[in-house]
């Protein structure tokens, strides 16, 4: 499975978000469970997570928020994508149709895909 990490963007204009969905630490921990993680340019520097961390933990890192979210089964964010970024989710996703729980320090996460993938139900539990 292939995860990908936009930079995040603010939902407001002129707000600069500083967050990233994911730390070096946490792709290190996907990588090693066999994933892959695709990280955008900068993703982590407003969190203190340079580039080279996110390599050195397996990662590859790519140009654009397009080549993050086109080349990933799953993308990871903090906030939901800005207006224009829906427009770089694969052809057949229905936001309308992505669902999140959180219950007893597991994240799930299920949402349809496009008729030519199998529809997708994630599980992310919360180290302590």
């Amino acid at each position: 499975m292939r995860f990908g990490i936009p930079t995040e963007t603010g939902l407001g204009k002129g707000m600069v978000e500083r967050r990233v969905a994911l730390s070096s630490a946490g792709v290190r921990e996907l990588c090693q469970a066999g994933a892959e993680v695709i990280v955008q340019q900068g993703a982590g520097h407003g969190a203190g997570f340079p580039d080279e961390e996110y390599e050195a933990a397996g990662a590859h890192i790519v140009y654009t928020a397009a080549e993050a979210y086109g080349r990933a089964d799953v993308v990871l964010r903090v906030e939901r994508p800005r207006d224009e970024e829906w427009r770089l989710l694969p052809e057949g996703v229905d936001a309308d149709k992505i669902k999140a729980n959180y219950k007893n320090g597991v994240l799930e996460i299920t949402m349809p895909a496009p008729k030519q993938i199998a529809s997708k139900k994630i599980q992310i539990e919360a180290q302590k």
